[in-house]
């Protein structure tokens, strides 16, 4: 199944702002074939997914979203792993 995402135009530009992230990375991030996810722990009205994935220039990124809406990828948010995510990346690459 052909995938497509989606991101309200409104926190893109909040996450762009605060984090940097460009929706071209994002989706390069997710299409990364080392990434992985993980459940989002959190308690959400929505089944949320975490996915720690590297960008074709090297960029390292932790995307939260939702997929209950498919084909559609809804992308909450998006910022650069930093610590844990880095070593847990390395660790599974």
């Amino acid at each position: 199944m052909d995938v497509g995402y989606v991101w309200d135009e409104e926190k893109y530009r909040k996450v762009q702002k605060k984090h940097d992230v460009m929706f071209y990375e994002v989706v390069n991030a997710l299409e990364d074939p080392n990434g992985f996810e993980q459940a989002d722990e959190a308690q959400w009205e929505e089944e949320r997914w975490i996915w720690l994935g590297q960008t074709e220039t090297g960029r390292l990124l932790v995307v939260v979203y939702s997929d209950e809406e498919l084909p559609l990828c809804r992308i909450i948010t998006a910022f650069e792993a930093t610590g844990r995510w880095v070593d847990e990346y390395e660790q599974r690459s």
